[in-house]
Order: structure tokens, then sequence, then C-alpha cells
């Protein structure tokens, strides 16, 4: 059954404003394709700094009626930056 959005705020962020993907956009435009995915693969583990959108989607999150979770709200994010999803200093993910 899909997921219902009737009476849901929906927001779409690009990746790229959530997280500052400068060095890897530098890669792929310096070095080409294959280099890219090199770049990408060895730096998966490493979180990924944030970008100008991070801390807006963030406070974002906090608005939530009591009761209500909003664990699910990032469920199309691809499995490359999910794995190096950002951590805030109080170590919660976004």
């Amino acid at each position: 059954m899909p997921y219902s959005l009737q009476d849901k705020l929906v927001v779409g962020v690009a990746s790229s404003a959530l997280f500052d993907l400068s060095e890897s956009d530098k890669v792929f435009r310096s070095h080409g394709e294959a280099a890219y995915r090199k770049y990408q693969e060895d730096k998966l583990n490493e979180p990924l700094p944030v970008g100008i959108s991070y801390s807006f989607i963030k406070r974002l999150l906090t608005i939530h009626p009591e009761g209500k979770d909003s664990a699910d709200a990032v469920t199309d994010l691809p499995s490359k930056y999910r794995r190096r999803i950002s951590h805030d200093s109080a170590g919660s993910k976004l």
C-alpha cells in the first residue's frame, strides 16, 4: 500500500543543498566519472559536510504534532548519501 501524503507537508530538497558536495563535484568535473565513483567509494563511511539547507531541514523536522515521529521524513535519500549522512554535534542523525 502506498504511503499517504494526505495532510502531510512535502518538501523536496536536493542532496547538493542538504550536503556540501563541492569536493566530489570537483573530482567529477576535473577527473571524470571513473574517478568520481572511486572517490565516492573511498569516502563512503565518512560523514558528509553539511550544506546550506541542512540547518533549515533539521529545524523543519522538529515541527510535528505531539506523539508523531518524524523518523520517516527522509525516505528518498540515495543509499550513497544514507551511509554517509552527517551527524550534528549531539550525534543525532538528520
